[in-house]
């Protein structure tokens, strides 16, 4: 059994429904890393042991695919190793530091799990301690989402278990992440971290005068601009690059205050919208204010900038005109919206799945 799992491969067919459905608007290369890295661990994507996850990197100015793995897929790995020889239970402290294996809603939140894994050959078990502050994802007030507010204990432990099994199988699970542990990179940036983001951009020769108040730019005005640059021809970056200079803009590296990405926004879509009508619509930055309807779990999680972003996309391929794109996509989810920053993560997978369907262009048409 473990030399035919060890010769498994994803065949033809395999790939192409991998692309189709679980690596959607992955490119050829990372479809092709992904699927190596399924042959490689011998994890089953279709069993959900293995994900091809987009999430937008800040440096490249765009979304780059990322391979995760579920903790029962890290189990497996180790496990096939014939090296893998269990481990300990999780266990959990609070402020004072004590350990202890059973944590109860009564105890408040955890603030650190560890859990060590036992490897053939090892005289004592790999430890790993993951903590609370460094892996809890959290909603646009700070607040925990709905599974780390429901589930504290349970998803700090699996974090400090997947970086147990990591340490003790290096060679197996270098470079796979699971979700519990990376599902923090979707936070809102904390006040804190703005405004001192804010302060060193204040520094910089464009910035206003020291004893003015500057808002920085926005995440959501970056992504957009970053994300508008990307659909420019080489002529539409000359124009671009033209009125850059001409509206006195700071370089993008540089950082921009708030009014400043205002202007940027606005000359790339004006560009955009002189070369190819309608592509603009794709980058709009939407009202950020939360305006969910009562009818949505508080609880749940906000649709991130990338589901936003490429919702709008698709929108546009179709040919939904801007006025109709909230009661479109209500309809879909089925409750009234004011914003697209007010989808959930769930809903906005729904609609996602929904533009994707080959029949919506022939609905809207």
């Amino acid at each position: 059994m473990t030399n035919e799992l060890a010769v498994r491969r994803l065949d033809e067919s395999q790939i192409d429904l991998v692309k189709a459905t679980i690596a959607k608007g992955c490119s050829d290369d990372e479809l092709s890393l992904f699927v190596e890295q399924c042959n490689r661990t011998q994890l089953d994507p279709f069993a959900r042991q293995i994900y091809a996850v987009s999430r937008w990197d800040g440096k490249l100015g765009r979304n780059v695919m990322t391979t995760q793995v579920s903790i029962d897929g890290a189990r497996l790995v180790a496990q096939r190793s014939g090296d893998y020889c269990g481990q300990t239970p999780v266990f959990y402290c609070g402020a004072d530091r004590q350990w202890t294996d059973l944590w109860l809603d009564s105890d408040g939140l955890p603030l650190a799990a560890k859990v060590g894994v036992y490897r053939r050959g090892f005289t004592e078990p790999m430890w790993a301690t993951a903590t609370w502050a460094q892996y809890v994802q959290t909603k646009k007030d700070g607040q925990p989402n709905s599974m780390w507010s429901k589930m504290p204990a349970l998803m700090l432990g699996k974090c400090a278990e997947m970086l147990a099994l990591r340490k003790a199988f290096p060679m197996e699970l270098s470079g796979l992440y699971s979700a519990e542990e990376m599902d923090q990179a979707d936070n809102p940036t904390p006040a804190k971290a703005e405004a001192s983001r804010s302060s060193s951009r204040s520094t910089s020769p464009h910035a206003a005068p020291s004893h003015e108040t500057v808002e920085a730019a926005s995440d959501d005005q970056v992504y957009a601009i970053s994300t508008s640059l990307g659909l420019l021809t080489a002529d539409d970056k000359s124009k671009v690059k033209s009125a850059w200079i001409t509206s006195n803009l700071p370089p993008l590296a540089n950082g921009l205050t708030a009014e400043q990405a205002g202007v940027a926004i606005g000359l790339i879509t004006g560009v955009l919208a002189e070369s190819r009508s309608g592509v603009v619509d794709a980058i709009v930055v939407e009202d950020t204010e939360d305006t969910t309807t009562s009818e949505v779990n508080d609880d749940a999680p906000l649709a991130t900038r990338f589901q936003v972003t490429k919702i709008q996309t698709q929108l546009t391929n179709a040919g939904v005109s801007p006025p109709d794109r909230h009661d479109y996509v209500g309809a879909i989810i089925g409750r009234v919206i004011d914003s697209m920053n007010s989808l959930t993560k769930s809903e906005a997978h729904t609609v996602i799945d929904r533009l994707d369907d080959n029949t919506v262009a022939s609905e809207v048409h």
